[in-house]
């Protein structure tokens, strides 16, 4: 069994053909798959959007690639990356479109991961910044005045406040 969902369209987009693999993953027949009807089951999110590309390919006979959020067979929602190219004829009348698709839930949740941790490490390099200029205007006061006045100056910035109030007491 072939562990790559494989898919074939006639020249509407309609599929034509589907493995076991894809069957069974959306647990669908490969009867059910190929009547003209069935849509694949998308997030609500994304459908629109899918469809309207991969109709955009077949209208064009082009290459169609995209990452789409599906429901499983068991009703999880799932990340699926798939591909297809266009088939022509010996008269290079368009066929339709041969496809492949594969589960890339994990590999999207990492990547989502990953960039999480990098807007992490972004930001706290940026308070870091913003620490270090506050430490530098900050070493050069002399006298509470000057020392107030550098820490109102910069405090909204240092802290991400859109408004401060400063209480100064003697002493």
């Amino acid at each position: 069994e072939l562990p790559v969902m494989v898919w074939l369209t006639d020249a509407k987009g309609v599929f034509a053909f589907v493995n076991q693999t894809f069957s069974e993953y959306f647990g669908a027949t490969r009867t059910t798959v190929t009547h003209p009807d069935w849509r694949l089951p998308t997030h609500p999110d994304d459908g629109d959007a899918h469809l309207a590309d991969f109709f955009r390919a077949v209208e064009a006979g082009d290459d169609f690639a995209t990452c789409v959020r599906v429901r499983r067979a068991d009703g999880e929602w799932r990340s699926v990356e798939t591909w297809g190219r266009p088939r022509f004829d010996a008269a290079g009348d368009y066929l339709g479109h041969v496809g492949g698709a594969v589960d890339v839930t994990e590999r999207v949740e990492a990547e989502g991961q990953r960039e999480a941790l990098l807007q992490r490490e972004r930001d706290a390099r940026l308070k870091a910044e913003i620490l270090e200029r506050h430490a530098v205007a900050l070493a050069v006061c002399s006298t509470r005045e000057e020392i107030a006045h550098a820490v109102l100056d910069r405090i909204e910035e240092a802290f991400e406040l859109t408004v401060t109030a400063v209480n100064l007491v003697e002493g």
